[in-house]
């Protein structure tokens, strides 16, 4: 997959299924993933749920390799 992590809001993502000699290309619907996050955020604080588990991962992560490369 061409660019996976934080491609422009309007980019198609083109997949590339490799299967033995024959490539397939698939082409996704353009998402905004800023956005996406954002309201996903905001659905949270609106129900008052709990962030998911591996939102919670992700959101610890950079500091953990910050405090490891320091």
């Amino acid at each position: 997959m061409d660019r996976a992590f934080t491609p422009p809001a309007g980019f198609v993502p083109l997949i590339g299924l490799h299967t033995g000699i024959t490539t397939e290309e698939i082409r996704l619907e353009p998402a905004d993933q800023v956005a996406a996050t954002v309201g996903a955020f905001v659905t949270a604080v609106r129900a008052g749920s709990a962030p998911r588990t591996d939102t919670l991962r992700q959101a610890v992560l950079p500091d953990a390799v910050r405090r490891r490369s320091a």
